[in-house]
This record gives structure tokens, sequence and C-alpha cells, in this order.
């Protein structure tokens, strides 16, 4: 990666489909007239989280949706064609986008927390850590060039921020993951012969330069 990409954040409100929720059991008592349990309106049984994901990808507008392994957030791309401008010099062609949605108790999505594009990059795969306070974004050029690089970007959902990993060096793989203990590891390096490293980003995550900050609702 070279130089710092050009960022920008927008709101979708209709990104996704939301989940129904249960409706609410009728009251109950105990069969034994002595003991008469009070009369309650628990709410039925609500969809899992998981169901979110099912809903979202079978309307097939998105290319990979994650649930956080908290059940708190979800985090999801999407491609999209870029309509044709009249001025020349506007880019068209197709993009992709980042959308974290919050997941409340009920398992029904909440508000935006994060609507991120760039439109000089495609994202090929995203993958949360363990505690679900970090999102790792990968990446490739929108036009093809350096087809063997992955710029690597990794939201911070505890302090709103967006960092690089450009201090790591030239990410060569997409196969960018978090380990069990919540470790960052890549391989860097030339595409022919890459090196297989780890980096520990809840430790050393001010080694990261701030590239935007997103904040959170």
């Amino acid at each position: 990666m070279s130089g710092i990409p050009r960022l920008s954040r927008f709101l979708l409100l209709t990104f996704f489909l939301t989940v129904p929720a249960g409706a609410d059991s009728t009251n109950a008592s105990s069969a034994n007239p002595a003991t008469v349990l009070p009369s309650t309106n628990a709410a039925a049984a609500v969809p899992l989280p998981a169901d979110i994901v099912t809903r979202i990808t079978s309307t097939k507008k998105c290319d990979e949706v994650e649930l956080s392994p908290n059940k708190q957030w979800l985090a999801a791309t999407r491609s999209f064609i870029v309509p044709a401008r009249d001025a020349i010099w506007e880019d068209t062609g197709s993009r992709c986008s980042l959308l974290i949605r919050e997941v409340d108790e009920n398992g029904e999505l909440g508000s935006d927390i994060l609507y991120w594009e760039d439109p000089a990059l495609a994202i090929v795969k995203i993958a949360w850590s363990p505690d679900s306070r970090f999102l790792a974004v990968i990446c490739t050029a929108s036009d093809g060039h350096q087809p063997w690089a992955f710029p690597t970007f990794i939201v911070d959902l505890d302090d709103g921020t967006l960092r690089g990993t450009d201090p790591l060096g030239t990410i060569v793989s997409k196969d960018v993951k978090f380990t069990d203990s919540g470790v960052l590891q890549i391989w860097s390096g030339l595409p022919s012969t890459p090196t297989s490293s780890e980096f520990d980003v809840a430790k050393h995550l001010a080694d990261l330069p701030v590239l935007l900050k997103i904040g959170t609702q």
C-alpha cells in the first residue's frame, strides 16, 4: 500500500431486512389451586441471532455476512455497480462497501455503527477477533493493480477508529485471520515467498495509524 486511501462515510438505512420480534405468550397459572403463580407476559423465544445471517444472505444482497462472537455486532460487505456519470473524471464500475450494525438482546438489527467504502478498494474478506472488539477488513485494488497485494484495515469498535496495517509490511495473502488468542496472523513480504507473522492488535494498537475516526452511535 502506498499512501492513505481515500475514505468516505455514508449512512445506509435500508441495507438489511429486520427480524420480527416474537409474539407474547399467554398468562399461565399452576394446576395446583393452592399454589397460584403470578400472571406473566413473558415474550416467546426470540429468533436466534444466527437467523439474521440466514435472512440477509437469502436476499443475496450481500457478499459476506459475519456475526461477531459476542452476538452484539453484525458486519456485512456488499458489491454494487456505480452508474455512469456525465463527468469524464468520475470513476464507474464495481465497488464494495462495509456495513456494521448493532444486534439487540432480542436478536434484532439495531442502528448503523459504520458504513464505509473506498473506490480504490474491493473488500474480499472480513474477520472478527474472538473478543468482538476488532474487525479485520481485507481488500484488493479495485482496478486490478497489484493483484498480489491485500491492503488490510482494522476496525476498533472500542474507540471507533479504522486503522491501517502499513507498519506490518505488504500483506500478500488474503488469508488474514485472528487466532483463538486474539492475535492477528498475516502473510507479508514477497508473493513468491510469503512470511507468516503474528501481531497482537490489542497490545500494539497504537502502532497502527488511524485512517478514519468512525465513532459509534
